[in-house]
């Protein structure tokens, strides 16, 4: 179900509720994010980059879907600035008010790939819902991790120290809506 934007938008201080903000697609828009996620599905992320890349089309869903692909190309870094600009605000650790939780467990998703926890915690303390399955998967994960230090890195970690060991993502990286 595609639902186009129309006059009747609610103003920014109202925005609908963030089910529905995934709709708020033009017709272009969603049959390019539709190819895109087949491609994605077929594990062919590359192709789904190329085809984000050669559009003219600008939409944050598009920007989200090429964050995505970089995500499973394994270029969490280059993902890590596009999300940083769909879900992060001025300070470094701010997330956007308005900005789609898609947007924000993508942000989250990418730093933990990127080997940035300390960010990553960050970012999901802010996004605060404990009960989305990204930030539930994302805090099982970092929980494995924790258990799986030495005895001098756990005490490292209580100390503020992060261990330069990265966390494995059990789940495939990057969503679309």
């Amino acid at each position: 179900m595609v639902k186009h934007i129309t006059s009747n938008t609610p103003a920014p201080s109202k925005l609908p509720p963030e089910s529905e903000l995934t709709c708020l697609h033009s017709p272009d828009v969603a049959n390019l994010l539709e190819r895109a996620k087949s491609l994605l599905q077929e594990q062919c992320p590359e192709q789904a980059l190329g085809l984000l890349d050669s559009t003219r089309l600008k939409s944050p869903w598009l920007t989200n879907a090429k964050g995505v692909c970089l995500l499973r190309l394994g270029k969490a870094e280059q993902a890590v600035e596009l999300f940083k600009g769909l879900a992060g605000a001025s300070g470094v650790y701010i997330l956007k008010f308005d900005a789609p939780i898609t947007f924000k467990t993508n942000y989250a998703t990418a730093l933990l790939a990127a080997n940035d926890l300390e960010r990553c915690l960050h970012v999901l303390h802010e996004i605060g819902k404990e009960d989305n399955p990204t930030v539930t998967q994302l805090r099982s994960d970092i929980q494995q991790w924790k258990r799986s230090l030495s005895l001098w890195q756990k005490i490292g970690w209580y100390l503020g120290e992060y261990p330069q060991r990265p966390v494995t993502l059990n789940f495939l990286l990057g969503e679309l809506e």
